[in-house]
């Protein structure tokens, strides 16, 4: 399993969530590996809100908790950074936000750092909502910094 990871600033991890959240909110189930490995290589950069196919729509409503519980996670963490970009505050090593402590504030560490807790390094993964979620919590809040 080989993968190429995005580089990227913080404003370039600002749009991977919002693609993420368009990505993820258009699709009955959640994408497989071959996609999912498909869109963090620069897929999302072709994702939007019209980009999406209509016959895979499914609205936040219609979802599972599941699903629901992660695309809330996407929204928090969007408006989390755009409360950032805003201040104008000096990213440090980590920020209380209003999505929680936050540790990766660009896009190659956020991406690093989530395949590697996740172990979508090594090629596992689950097509499920929880594994997803959790996906992104670990580019949030992980660090691979040694103790």
């Amino acid at each position: 399993f080989s993968l190429e990871l995005p580089a990227g600033d913080f404003d370039d991890l600002r749009r991977f969530l919002g693609a993420s959240y368009y990505f993820l909110g258009h699709r009955r189930h959640p994408p497989s590996l071959r996609e999912f490995k498909s869109f963090i290589e620069g897929g999302y950069t072709s994702v939007n809100d019209k980009s999406q196919l209509p016959a895979t729509s499914c609205t936040l409503a219609e979802a599972c908790p599941d699903k629901r519980d992660c695309l809330e996670l996407l929204v928090a963490q969007a408006q989390a950074l755009e409360e950032l970009a805003v201040s104008g505050e000096a990213l440090a090593w980590s920020a209380d936000t209003s999505a929680g402590e936050w540790k990766n504030f660009t896009l190659d560490a956020f991406v690093d750092i989530a395949c590697d807790v996740s172990e979508f390094k090594l090629g596992r993964y689950e097509a499920d909502w929880g594994w997803m979620k959790s996906f992104f919590e670990y580019g949030q809040s992980e660090d691979l910094t040694p103790m």
